[in-house]
């Protein structure tokens, strides 16, 4: 009966029942299979000394790039930034700090596809979240409930409740599945292959099979009189630096197989260049050419093309919208990403002058952007046709 009920409801038995073999066996398997699995992740992926240096480059990057943008509160109907940021989104988890909870749940992400937060703590006047803590997302089982409508999650052998107890965030979800699935488990095979480049090319260079160079004779030599020749140079040139002499017929002739002739480089290139096509990074920023005709002048291009591509859409969405959950009605979280597409000095002075001039941006409004201390009068906007008179002085000349 264990069996049949796993099949139909996902469920192995009613509370209380004792376990059955068929049920300890299963659950053998099923736990060797994982154990294997997370084996082979972490020997290939980092978590082991054979570990593959562009994915961890990739992974870094991207998490220490979502950690350091701040999250601001913004008034929904209007779009507007509010003022003050509330603590849940300053500081999630009082007892670490904000790059800490950012860069777990990215990390999350990036190695599992899927990322959780439970409520540490409650609001008592209005019952939202003001504390949260991250989740090991191994420690976290999720399934359908016996009729297959929504997820049931289980953390320690507690049973939380989604979007109240638990939150989750997925990325590559697919229609019919709970979990989401990291970039790292859609590519395992690339990996395996990048790891057999290193191994292969580490085992060239230990075991040295290729002979350092070639004892030319033009007179056909006995197998014995190969070997006295042999013998007699390297007793005298091997492990020393040595000019090397020869004589009568017999000529010296190094050998060296150079890494762009055994095609490593190009091969090793292709490899992080394909590390970060799966990423959706620029290539440039893994030390790669992206392999494209494509150039880019300044480091503004570059960001603009990374957050725009991948940051966003795949990362800070989803976890915006899942913040957006903790706040009140009609206010939602929104990463600040103004930083990363900062223009140069030049640039930004022009498009402040304009946004003053035209009358849409308030003097104060850009001493902020720039880190200023606000000036006296700063806060009213300028008339489109003089920027130097505010807009409730030209109302009293009219």
């Amino acid at each position: 009966m264990g069996l049949l009920q796993w099949l139909e409801t996902g469920s192995w038995s009613v509370p209380d029942a004792p376990e059955t073999t068929e049920q300890r066996e299963l659950q053998s398997v099923v736990t060797d299979l994982g154990v294997a699995y997370e084996t082979k992740i972490a020997e290939i992926l980092g978590l082991s000394d054979s570990s593959i240096p562009a994915v961890y480059r990739a992974v870094q990057f991207i998490a220490d790039t979502i950690a350091s943008l701040h999250m601001e509160q913004v008034d929904e109907r209007s779009n507007v930034r509010d003022l003050d940021t509330p603590m849940i989104l300053l500081r999630p988890d009082p007892t670490e700090t904000y790059h800490e909870t950012m860069h777990k749940i990215a990390m999350s992400l990036l190695w599992r596809g899927n990322a959780f937060f439970r409520v540490v703590s409650r609001s008592e006047a209005s019952g939202l979240p003001t504390a949260i803590q991250v989740l090991n997302p191994d420690e976290v089982a999720v399934n359908w409930d016996r009729q297959r409508l929504f997820p049931v999650y289980e953390w320690r052998n507690q049973t939380l409740e989604r979007n109240r107890d638990i939150f989750h965030i997925p990325i590559n979800l697919y229609p019919g599945h709970v979990e989401g699935m990291s970039p790292i488990s859609a590519a395992r095979h690339l990996w395996e292959t990048m790891k057999a480049e290193g191994n292969m090319a580490k085992t060239l260079v230990a075991d040295n099979a290729t002979p350092s160079g070639l004892l030319h004779s033009q007179k056909p030599l006995t197998r014995q009189e190969a070997e006295e020749v042999r013998d007699i140079w390297e007793g005298s040139h091997k492990g020393r630096k040595r000019v090397g002499v020869t004589s009568g017929s017999v000529e010296f002739k190094p050998l060296q197989i150079k890494p762009v002739d055994a095609q490593f480089v190009e091969s090793r290139n292709f490899s992080i260049q394909e590390v970060a096509r799966i990423f959706g990074l620029p290539g440039h920023f893994l030390g790669v050419s992206s392999g494209s005709s494509m150039t880019y002048s300044t480091t503004e291009s570059l960001n603009r093309l990374f957050v725009t591509n991948t940051l966003r859409p795949t990362y800070l969405e989803r976890i915006e919208q899942v913040f957006s959950m903790l706040l009140p009605p009609f206010k939602v979280a929104r990463f600040n990403t103004d930083e990363l597409l900062r223009a140069d000095i030049k640039s930004r002075y022009e498009a402040h002058h304009i946004g003053i001039a035209a009358g849409f941006k308030t003097p104060n409004e850009v001493r902020k952007e720039e880190g200023l201390p606000p000036m006296l009068g700063g806060d009213e906007l300028r008339q489109p046709s003089n920027e130097s008179v505010p807009v409730s002085q030209e109302s009293k000349r009219a």
